[in-house]
């Protein structure tokens, strides 16, 4: 709380007019590359720039006392990308949200509030949304200290009769030599008139939408900027050992009885890692194969996830020490190892599945979520002994790595060639649950379907106008949009 307060103290930013200047810059940038337009380049330009202006308005020394924060700048830089490449609506608010969450945890490492690596998990959430609003509280400070009324007034006053002046004189002269020019030469004649388009264009939500963008950017900025004007964190006295609400008996009781029930699991399932999925559902009235592989997948994922809640708040609310301490330890670590048994059986439900009934998005997301939780189970077993004050930070980077990897996956091109190849084998395929998908998939839809015979029949429906295929802007350049716009040969036939 009291790092809270002295972040909100209403000091005066440093160089106040230059974080303006570098904020009007951002706002007017953000209102021409987002303005009724799709996100595409637009999104790693804007990080790009603010991320540039950070680093000019800290000064050598500013990045130099926050070097290991710009860690942070790699994965930001890398999502914001992935939204100029991948056309998925859900993979590109993934990738913004997680853009946002970064843009809210580098301001707060910068300005000195938080050491990154020592985060706490519930930091991860709280965090973000904290250098947000601290942000947003910080902007008019700003204003405030860039703005000086009188010599405001002595400059109109000195020079505001010249101004008018000078706009009287100059706007004809320039518009008499832009008819000339513009009638001697065709292109720039176009670049005239795309110009004074745009410039009518121009109304009170295009004013309001820039302000507003140059608000939140000079407040995360100003709050970024902050460790230069406040004594940070280290002047807060450090914090009361917590209660523990449990003694040790109670914590080995509940880890051991689960250990013995995730054991006999493990022991029921394990015969189903080598037979063969069609096999694995139970011969009982009532129970079918979707219900066995869809529920069971949610339910063994669920007590996964919850476990490893457990595992992180025991060690929080248990007093621990010597011989019960070590105990703790290994029977957690046993503990991750039989969850994993879990979470492999519910990869393998999931398999089941998607044998069954094909890929689809929900599923493939399953996927990377198990190996994600997996990644973070076995990160939680290494920090049981090994500086756990370091799980927060690893839990982070699991989940930036997992986000990264279903960039890289492309999941909807993915589904669809499983999906093909699922025809090629068992001749099944949900064919309009694959026109339905985004941009994303349309190149290797229609390059599957004109490699077999029996449905290129169905090309042209691959092949149809599309309405989030129209042309857009620059600012709206996507990879997999421009990709899906080549229309192939055989569709131009």
């Amino acid at each position: 709380v009291p790092g809270i307060l002295a972040c909100m103290h209403p000091r005066e930013p440093r160089h106040p007019r230059r974080i303006l200047l570098a904020a009007t810059l951002l706002g007017l940038s953000a209102e021409l590359l987002i303005d009724d337009q799709p996100l595409g380049v637009s999104v790693p330009l804007l990080t790009f720039s603010f991320l540039a202006a950070l680093a000019a308005l800290a000064g050598p020394e500013g990045r130099h006392r926050a070097r290991r924060v710009w860690l942070l700048a790699v994965p930001l830089l890398a999502l914001a990308g992935f939204v100029a490449v991948r056309s998925s609506p859900d993979l590109v608010a993934l990738n913004v949200l997680a853009c946002l969450a970064l843009a809210g945890l580098l301001a707060h490492g910068f300005n000195g509030s938080i050491a990154l690596a020592d985060l706490k998990l519930w930091e991860l959430v709280a965090r973000p949304v904290q250098g947000w609003v601290l942000g947003l509280w910080a902007a008019p400070s700003v204003a405030r200290a860039s703005f000086d009324g009188q010599r405001a007034g002595a400059l109109v006053k000195a020079h505001g009769g010249s101004v008018v002046r000078m706009g009287f004189i100059t706007v004809p002269i320039v518009l008499v030599f832009a008819g000339l020019l513009g009638s001697g030469d065709p292109r720039f004649a176009k670049l005239l008139g795309e110009t004074f388009v745009w410039f009518f264009r121009l109304n009170l939500s295009s004013f309001f939408w820039a302000g507003a963008a140059t608000f939140v950017a000079a407040g995360l900025l100003a709050y970024a900027l902050r460790r230069h004007t406040w004594a940070g964190p280290e002047s807060v006295a450090p914090e009361a050992s917590p209660f523990k609400l449990l003694g040790p008996v109670e914590g080995l009781g509940l880890v051991g009885a689960l250990v013995a029930l995730f054991g006999a699991f493990a022991a029921v399932q394990a015969q189903g890692f080598f037979v063969e999925r069609a096999k694995l559902i139970p011969a009982e009235p009532g129970i079918g194969w979707g219900t066995y592989t869809r529920e069971g997948f949610v339910q063994l994922t669920v007590a996964a996830a919850l476990t490893l809640g457990l595992l992180v708040l025991l060690p929080a609310v248990t007093r621990l020490a010597g011989a019960a301490d070590r105990a703790f330890r290994a029977g957690s670590t046993a503990l991750v190892a039989l969850t994993l048994v879990i979470l492999g059986t519910a990869a393998n439900r999931l398999f089941a599945c998607e044998e069954a009934y094909g890929f689809t998005l929900i599923r493939v997301y399953g996927h990377v979520f198990v190996f994600a939780l997996g990644g973070v189970l076995v990160w939680r077993a290494a920090t049981l002994w090994v500086q756990p004050h370091r799980f927060a930070a690893g839990a982070l980077a699991c989940a930036l790595a997992g986000l990264v990897g279903l960039n890289v996956l492309d999941p909807e091109r993915f589904i669809v060639e499983k999906n093909l190849a699922r025809y090629d084998a068992i001749g099944q395929l949900d064919l309009p649950y694959l026109l339905s998908l985004s941009p994303d998939a349309l190149p290797a839809l229609r390059e599957g379907l004109a490699k077999r015979d029996a449905l290129q029949g169905s090309l042209s429906l691959a092949c149809a106008p599309r309405s989030d295929l129209e042309e857009t802007g620059w600012q709206a350049a996507n990879l997999a949009r421009h990709r899906a716009r080549a229309v192939p040969e055989r569709c131009a036939r």
